[in-house]
Parts: structure tokens; sequence; C-alpha cells
């Protein structure tokens, strides 16, 4: 099988093959079996709501740019991303209407956060492509709601939280927890917090890591793991090879079950 792998499509106006420039291009994506790309678009026609938060520009385009991407080879989607709801949940709904009249295999997407975090398999004669997305950087209020006995789901984006963890040596913490508490940071905190919502635990520099390392990473909350480990289990069953691109995490299979070797990029046949 072989499998084209693309980054962002911000694709807002017609003619997206028109450029004889770009024929090689186009051919190696129309040679493969499967061509991802990531729409990073708002097909709806510009319908919807404008959001109130957006990355720099609400982008939009037409729905016939959906046209454009398949004409161009293109049969494996994602849209799990920073500006997907541009537009609100309106152009949202639009655009899942837009993708599903055409047929496209996509995800990222869902009306509830349970499909959002839905699996897309895309079955072909060399075998079976699944694909996950989720975006870990984006606007509140854009990911995807669960679906509750008493409340519906909100439509949105897969999301990947995340928390970062600074580290800091004892003599920062202690300049932290002197700053901390000259200007009573952790009591305007619980002030704000306390009009909405019970009190929160505190995060004042009293909960910072104490290393002699001087970095910041991210650590993936527990739950955000625990969802993610199930959403590609569910691949592991038409699972193959791993790859990813952009906000997607892919999984190839072939007609029977592979087995991944850690020490090898190509797949060995299940026991």
């Amino acid at each position: 099988m072989r499998i084209a792998l693309t980054g962002d499509s911000i694709v807002t106006r017609r003619g997206l093959a028109a450029d004889p420039a770009a024929a090689p291009l186009y051919e190696i994506i129309r040679g493969a079996d499967a061509a991802f790309t990531n729409i990073e678009v708002v097909p709806s026609g510009f319908r919807g709501d404008p959001s109130f938060e957006n990355d720099g520009s609400h982008l939009a385009a037409e729905p016939a740019v959906l046209d454009d991407l398949l004409g161009a080879g293109f049969n494996l989607f994602t849209a799990a991303n920073n500006h997907i709801l541009d537009y609100g949940i309106a152009g949202l709904r639009i655009t899942l209407d837009e993708m599903a009249r055409r047929g496209m295999c996509h995800a990222g997407l869902g009306e509830t956060l349970e499909t959002a975090r839905m699996p897309a398999y895309l079955d072909l004669a060399a075998g079976s492509v699944a694909v996950l997305s989720c975006c870990s950087t984006f606007p509140k209020g854009k990911e995807a709601g669960a679906q509750r006995g008493d409340m519906q789901g909100r439509p949105g984006l897969n999301p990947l939280r995340y928390d970062t963890v600074h580290e800091v040596t004892e003599a920062q913490l202690a300049a932290l927890r002197e700053i901390d508490a000259a200007l009573g940071l952790e009591a305007q905190r619980q002030e704000k917090a306390s009009a909405s919502r019970p009190t929160i635990p505190p995060s004042s520099p009293s909960r910072a890591r104490i290393t002699v390392r001087r970095n910041v990473r991210p650590s993936a909350p527990s739950r955000e793991s625990a969802t993610w480990r199930r959403s590609r289990n569910g691949c592991e069953r038409r699972a193959g090879v791993p790859t990813s691109s952009c906000s997607a995490c892919m999984r190839m299979s072939r007609a029977r079950p592979w087995r991944i070797r850690r020490s090898s990029s190509r797949p060995s046949a299940a026991a």
C-alpha cells in the first residue's frame, strides 16, 4: 500500500491543481492508495457566526474547495484544528454536512465528544487505513462536549489537552513564593473563581516541582491519555504500521492483522 501524507490544506479559492508547476506533486498524490490532508478552512460558504476568538483570521471557503481536494487525489481527511470553528457551531455543522454529502472519509469532528473521537476507516483493495484526529491548540469552547444522560453533547473538535509542568530550582521557587505572597495572586484567583464555581486547588508556586533542571514540558493529563488510548485501541484491531502527520494519528492495516515491531519500520506477520 502506498500512502501520501501532507500537512494543512489552507485552500480558500478554486483551482487547486490548475498550476502546471504543481502537476508533479499531484501525480504523487493521485498515485497513492491513501492520500491524507488536514482541512484548515471552514468550507461552509462563509455561513455561520464568526467566532469571537480566532488565531489571527477567520479562514473560510466555498464548499466547492472540497471537490478540488477530492479531484487532486486526496481521500483521507482530518479537520480537528484551531480554525475549524472560526464560524461557530453553525459553520461546523455545515462543514460536516458538506463532507457527508461527498462521502468523504474524515475524523476529528463530531456532534459530541464521542463521535469526534471516533476513528474513520478507509477501506481499499490494498487494505484498510484508520485515522484518528485531535487538536491540542484551540480557543476555549471549540472542543466537543460529552453526551450525558441529562444533557446533549456539544459539537466541536476532538481535544487533546495537556498540562504544562514548570521545573524550577529551590532558589527560583522561593522567589516565586515571595512574589505570590506580596501580590496576593492566589487570593485574587480564588476570588474570581468563587463567583461561578467552588474553591479550586491553589496554583501557587508552592505546587511547583523542585528540580535542578530549568525547562518547560507538556504533560498529558491522565483523563486525556486514557480516552486517547481507548480510541487508539479501537484501531488496534485493524492496525499495522503506525505513522503520524499534523494533528492526526494514522494506523494502516493490510488484509490480515499485523504486529508492530518496535525495532523496525516494517510490519511482521502476527503469530
